[in-house]
């Protein structure tokens, strides 16, 4: 019986240590279940039993192993769902239901070990205990390591043709199972593969081990991804999450120290610094025995497939790169009327020509509903000319700006380039400006922290926006102040181009996703003269409030990469708008032919954040430039 546990679903301790935090003393302190599922059925073998073995032959030994665990823990269904059921431990098949036996076989041969009821076994047991699959329950299937261990005699390695054979064998019974959980009503089903087993202590000390456990596990994998992709395509609507335990054992073993392991090679079981050590140095090692995981292992587990379940809730956090888009073309709207606003009034009123000017902003965004927090910077140059024809003044203007967007777990840098044409027309007192403008952002270095320790998945993206908008107001003159009255209303769009992210595991594609918003604003602007010589003539200050009154917002739509899990479409809150807003100002003159303008403005985001706006213009005749050129 001892080569039952050392040598069955060894794989899941493949799963590594970060789940430290994960990890509670006894059943207590189980993670809520991801999606919501009413419950998890659970076959497979040793990696998933939560004691079925030990209640029907008293293996494994406890002490040292936990309470009839392959471990020194509670087991990763355990940590993620909480205590489980079982027919073979006398409490039946209502709740969550564990029918996981270890040494148990992926096919319906019987074991060498012993009378260990394989997962077609398992099966018929759980519909001859009364046990039925709903709609909505979890089914977890993880079995064919105890298939290939048995052709694995002890000190020898079998011939490749022989591993090759029995794995692909393996997989298609396990392929089998999966089948048969379909045709009993099963429609969300979590199927993990193997690990590389040649990784395990119990092969790892030979290369002869090494290779063959390599190659026994990667053979099985192939076929089961592709047997799983061809049922998937056979039966619509059933979700396949496949759980890529080969690649998470990767990634654990590269990355050790930062899943909090000491040691991903040696076996805690057979070391006695370790067996003799408290829990927590015990949960230092990857390994408990030769082939399975210590309970951090099984948190690491419990980790992977919580995250494996809850792309709709991770998926959420790619809202920002859309909403970001809106924003930043709303905000160039915004600084062209500021412009129109500047040549109606001011030290220069009624002046036009070249100008430049460095513009910023700087946001942060409040969670919001779906949403997360988020911080949203840009900065760079605009350049423009403009002209005077009676009482028109009609111009354009080109921007570059360079920002980032960040915010736990979403990063990424932008580059943005806007184009934009207005016009004025005054009419006494009375003013009518509008604007229209295209913009295109590169979204680089796209990073999205997956929850998994150390792992990021990683993407290029762009988006397009475009927008107009119209205003109108008075011009009204009282002494030595000048009050600007206006209103606004405008519409403005972003579409961003769908990506697929890589990373080891948890990547995710997306699909295009558009946010666009019509909105409304009114401000007053209020300037005086100022008497500090020929430098600052004109302050002002401004105050007015914004809002949308109709918001368009695509779902986010995304799907694991190179998995059969269906589809995820999920509805994230729709973005704040500006809310109240304040901005200050001076201009005057440098020269007599070259003038400035430096503004500061906060909005306060509906109270969910904070938006810091600044520019600094240069602004020179048009007659004046025509005449440096000559």
């Amino acid at each position: 019986m001892a080569r039952i546990y050392s040598r069955s679903l060894w794989f899941v301790g493949a799963l590594f240590g970060l789940g430290l935090n994960l990890v509670a003393a006894g059943l207590q302190g189980a993670i809520a279940g991801p999606n919501d599922f009413n419950r998890v059925v659970t076959f497979g073998d040793s990696l998933s039993d939560n004691g079925n073995l030990f209640a029907s032959l008293g293996t494994p030994a406890s002490p040292p192993y936990f309470q009839g665990r392959f471990s020194n823990g509670p087991v990763w269904l355990e940590q993620l769902f909480g205590p489980m059921n079982s027919p073979f431990q006398g409490t039946g098949v209502g709740g969550n239901t564990n029918l996981a036996f270890g040494g148990a076989r992926a096919d319906a041969n019987p074991n060498p070990l012993g009378p260990i009821p394989g997962v077609p076994a398992q099966i018929a047991a759980f519909q001859s205990f009364g046990g039925a699959i709903g709609p909505n329950d979890l089914v977890t299937v993880w079995a064919g390591a105890n298939d290939l261990f048995q052709v694995f005699p002890p000190f020898a390695i079998p011939t490749e043709a022989l591993i090759t054979t029995t794995a692909i064998n393996t997989a298609g019974d396990q392929i089998t199972n999966v089948k048969t959980l379909i045709g009993l009503g099963a429609r969300t089903l979590l199927v993990p593969n193997l690990p590389n087993i040649g990784a395990a202590p119990a092969f790892n000390t030979t290369a002869s081990g090494q290779s063959g456990g390599f190659l026994a596990a990667s053979t099985y994998n192939e076929a089961l991804a592709q047997g799983l992709k061809q049922v998937a395509a056979g039966a619509p609507g059933v979700n396949i999450v496949q759980m890529n335990v080969a690649a998470a054992l990767g990634v654990i073993i590269d990355n050790a120290s930062a899943f909090g392991f000491t040691n991903v090679t040696n076996q805690c079981l057979t070391t006695p610094t370790c067996v003799a050590a408290p829990l927590a140095t015990q949960n230092t090692f990857l390994f408990w025995d030769g082939v399975h995981p210590t309970q951090a292992g099984h948190a690491l587990l419990a980790l992977y497939a919580s995250l494996l379940l809850s792309t709709d809730e991770t998926s959420k956090v790619l809202a920002p790169l859309a909403e970001s888009g809106l924003f930043s073309r709303m905000q160039a709207s915004d600084a062209i009327f500021d412009r129109l606003t500047a040549w109606l009034t001011g030290s220069y009123a009624h002046q036009n020509g070249l100008y430049a000017e460095v513009v910023g902003a700087s946001s942060n965004f409040d969670a919001h509903g779906t949403r997360g927090a988020y911080d949203f910077h840009n900065y760079g140059v605009r350049g423009g000319i403009d002209r005077q024809f009676d009482n028109v003044l009609i111009g354009g203007a080109l921007t570059v700006l360079n920002g980032d967007i960040g915010g736990s777990p979403l990063s990424s840098d932008t580059m943005t380039f806007q184009g934009d044409l207005y016009a004025s027309v005054f009419m006494g007192p009375l003013f009518l400006n509008v604007e229209a403008g295209l913009s295109e952002t590169q979204l680089n270095n796209i990073e999205r922290q997956t929850g998994f320790g150390p792992v990021k998945a990683e993407g290029e993206s762009q988006a397009h926006q475009y927008g107009a908008a119209v205003e109108a107001g008075l011009l009204l003159n009282m002494g030595s102040l000048a009050v600007l009255p206006s209103a606004r209303v405008g519409y403005a769009s972003s579409n961003m181009d769908g990506y697929a992210e890589s990373a080891p595991i948890l990547a995710m594609s997306y699909t295009d996703r558009e946010t666009s918003a019509s909105f409304w604003g009114a401000k007053v602007r209020v300037s005086s003269p100022l008497d500090f010589g020929s430098i600052l003539s004109t302050a002002y200050v401004e105050g007015g409030f914004e809002d949308f009154f109709s918001v368009s917002n695509d779902n986010i739509n995304a799907q694991l990469v190179n998995n059969t899990a269906l589809p995820v479409s999920v509805l994230v809150e729709d973005p704040v708008s500006r809310g109240a807003f304040l901005k200050l100002g001076i201009n005057g003159r440098i020269t007599e032919t070259v003038k400035f303008d430096v503004d500061y403005g906060l909005s306060f985001q509906e109270g969910d954040g904070e938006t810091h706006t600044g520019k600094v213009r240069i602004k020179i005749p048009m007659e004046w430039a025509a005449a440096q050129l000559k």
